[in-house]
């Protein structure tokens, strides 16, 4: 909830709008359907996609399978006991 306050302030941004990518989403959980890849989890690889020097933090083990840009390990801030 505090992250959607913040958004609602404007005190931060997503830098996503999911409308202009439709296509690309559609593709990559076409990719990973024997997973399946939720929504959230396309428009966080996406965004990998999109800001090549980030890191994703997340507890979700299915980012360790998932790639940007088709073959790209996508760079993971995973707490320890993960």
């Amino acid at each position: 909830m505090q992250i959607l306050e913040m958004l609602h302030r404007g005190a931060l941004t997503v830098g996503l709008r999911v409308e202009d990518e439709v296509d690309r989403l559609l593709s990559l959980q076409r990719s990973y359907q024997r997973l399946p890849m939720s929504l959230a989890d396309a428009c966080v690889v996406r965004l990998a996609e999109l800001h090549e020097h980030s890191r994703v933090f997340t507890t979700d083990t299915h980012f360790r399978v998932y790639r940007r840009n088709a073959r790209q390990l996508i760079p993971l801030l995973v707490p320890p006991s993960v």
